[in-house]
């Protein structure tokens, strides 16, 4: 595999990305320290934009199928298969007309070709041991382990048809005793005026979510009818307030706006709450890259530094993922916010749904804490304008 610059045509010539010997297997992936600049946490996932790192990493199903395939493209039948001790991939909604939502959970929805059982396994989550996940990390250059997000919504019409509700539940259950510790990436109160959205540079040790009982009615549960309420719209009038307590998804922004310049601004809203677009935005970034690049890595410190301790025993844990992403019409109420309008549906808040597909979830082997070089003046200048569309991108679609 190749890694390649997210860059266009002279402008981005600039751009300092990671880079590597290519391995045989899935390449790994380096990730600066966390900051308020470079990082924004949603509960206890903390999340990098590859795009105002300048980090590329490209993902198109034949160049991740040596990596561990969380969900994928239901055509991508080359990436579906994981190795022994995981689940097989989760087929996401491919093309305009399908799905606006997945779900783990929905039935409808299971891994194409179930592999061979293992202790901790359930039904309605994608699930990985521990022991298995440790020996992928090592054969293949890495530490911990980074999940890797493709956010693949229109490129087109509004900022909120490119944006997308997301919510996942990681729980690390003992097989031998039942004990399970939960971590969440889910929305926050926060300063930024996005709804649904996280903190910048946040502290993931302090969120005090459901983390010891899973107690939330929405999304922790299957998909029955009357309990997304949880999963809507947080702090705006008439939906429910937004607290700490990983029960709400998260707003993932195909359009970054920046109230600085790229590797110094926070996001902010791009429009303003009466309409038109917010003064205060100095750069925008594209993180709706398509099904090929990789938008977002998300880590979860608090679940690494468990198992990276001294004396844990692999051997006796599981790794189960609950993951949501878009608004599945059936499951919601009007308090959720103004409707989408998307497939004939009223019901589902603008920027949530599935509106393209197909998403792609992936783990890699990470290596945590580096020195990455900050990308060079010229380089920030041509995000802002890819952000801005001056510099056209054409989608990669299968």
């Amino acid at each position: 595999m190749r890694r390649k610059l997210l860059a266009t045509g002279a402008l981005l010539s600039g751009l300092v990305a990671y880079s590597g010997s290519a391995l045989a297997v899935c390449d790994p992936i380096s990730l600066p320290t966390a900051t308020a600049l470079n990082t924004v946490t949603f509960g206890d996932a903390v999340t990098y934009s590859l795009p105002i790192l300048g980090i590329g990493y490209q993902s198109g199903p034949g160049q991740i199928q040596d990596c561990v395939v969380v969900a994928t493209g239901s055509s991508g039948t080359e990436v579906t298969t994981n190795f022994a001790g995981a689940d097989n991939a989760y087929p996401t909604p491919s093309g305009t007309g399908g799905l606006p939502y997945f779900s783990t959970g929905d039935a409808t929805t299971p891994p194409a070709s179930p592999n061979p059982s293992f202790t901790g396994q359930t039904s309605t989550t994608w699930d990985i041991s521990v022991a298995a996940l440790k020996s992928f990390l090592a054969a293949n250059g890495g530490t911990d382990p980074v999940v890797l997000f493709n956010h693949n919504q229109t490129n087109s019409g509004s900022t909120a048809d490119q944006s997308l509700f997301i919510w996942a539940q990681v729980a690390l259950v003992n097989t031998q005793t039942g004990a399970t510790t939960y971590f969440y990436a889910s929305a926050e109160n926060n300063a930024t005026g996005l709804p649904n959205f996280g903190i910048p540079g946040g502290n993931p040790a302090l969120f005090t979510g459901t983390q010891t009982t899973a107690t939330n009615t929405y999304p922790l549960a299957p998909d029955t009818p009357g309990t997304f309420i949880q999963g809507g719209y947080c702090g705006i009038p008439g939906a429910p307030a937004c607290g700490t307590d990983g029960a709400f998804m998260i707003q993932a922004q195909g359009q970054v706006c920046l109230n600085g310049p790229v590797g110094i601004g926070q996001p902010i809203p791009c429009t303003l709450p009466g309409g038109g677009n917010n003064p205060a935005v100095v750069a925008t970034v594209n993180d709706n890259l398509g099904a090929n690049d990789v938008a977002n890595a998300i880590v979860f410190p608090e679940l690494n530094a468990i198992i990276d301790a001294p004396g844990f025993d692999a051997s006796q844990y599981v790794i189960r993922v609950d993951l949501r992403m878009g608004c599945n019409p059936a499951t919601i109420t009007s308090a959720n916010g103004p409707g989408s309008g998307l497939q004939g549906d009223a019901a589902c808040p603008n920027g949530s749904p599935l509106d393209n597909g197909f998403e792609q979830v992936f783990i890699v082997a990470g290596n945590l804490n580096q020195v990455i070089p900050e990308p060079s003046s010229v380089a920030l200048i041509g995000s802002a304008l890819i952000g801005f569309g001056w510099v056209a991108r054409r989608r990669r679609r299968r």
